[in-house]
């Protein structure tokens, strides 16, 4: 006869064989909670002679986990709703943040957005990353502006493309042409279209980013990342 002393695991009395006692969700096994359980099982003959081994279970990593971004707000002013816009001041959104003048290249980012992303797996490739651009604003008319440059695994950097560069006043034109409001005044066109404060000669430009794990099958999250362009005297 056999006896195991432990609350996540049976065993048949006469044969040996272990197995879970439960198929609840909250009794699970989670791999990334506990990787190996440990337990005595004692052996007891007709006698009452008894003998105790040391069993160890190790289990198998599963993808169970989406992978997620890391959200590192350096300037949280930036991220308050607007009340203006009807929605509630301490939303929880997130996004990505970065920021550049109008007509520069890549040496002149003010605030570089860089992703970064974890997965809770514990064992590749479940527990690696990629990062994707989805698309962006105005029917993804600027997808092909950027791209990612990846920095180590769960790290990229976005980048813009060679010889391309944001302008704002036609970001703006944009904005305004897609919403129909044929409003001369910029500064009753910015603040409607955007969910986070800006500044005066400033505008954002949505893009849409997606990081997915390499596990089978392939999980993944997204975000929006928020390019603020400054605008410069450019126009005559």
């Amino acid at each position: 006869m056999f006896f195991l002393f432990i609350i996540r695991f049976d065993i048949d009395k006469k044969t040996g064989r272990v197995f879970t006692i439960s198929l609840e969700p909250s009794r699970q096994l989670d791999r990334e909670l506990v990787d190996v359980y440990f337990m005595s099982v004692d052996a007891v003959d007709g006698a009452g002679m008894r003998t105790t081994v040391q069993l160890q279970i190790k289990l198998n990593d599963l993808n169970d986990n989406i992978p997620q971004f890391i959200v590192n707000n350096n300037n949280p002013a930036r991220f308050t709703v607007a009340t203006s816009l009807g929605l509630n001041e301490s939303s929880s959104e997130k996004f990505l943040l970065g920021y550049i003048e109008e007509n520069s290249d890549n040496s002149k980012w003010i605030e570089i957005v860089r992703l970064q992303a974890y997965d809770r797996d514990a064992e590749v490739p479940n527990s690696q990353t990629e990062f994707e651009i989805l698309g962006s604003e105005f029917n993804n008319r600027f997808i092909d502006f950027f791209e990612l440059e990846k920095e180590s695994m769960g790290l990229a950097r976005l980048k813009l493309v060679n010889n391309k560069t944001l302008d704002y006043e036609q970001i703006i034109a944009l904005k305004v042409s897609n919403k129909n409001r044929g409003i001369n005044d910029m500064s009753k066109v910015i603040r409607p279209f955007s969910s986070i404060r800006l500044n005066p000669g400033e505008i954002d430009l949505d893009l849409y980013l997606k990081v997915r794990d390499l596990g089978h099958p392939t999980l993944f999250s997204t975000i929006t990342a928020k390019i603020i362009i400054k605008d410069v005297n450019d126009n005559p």
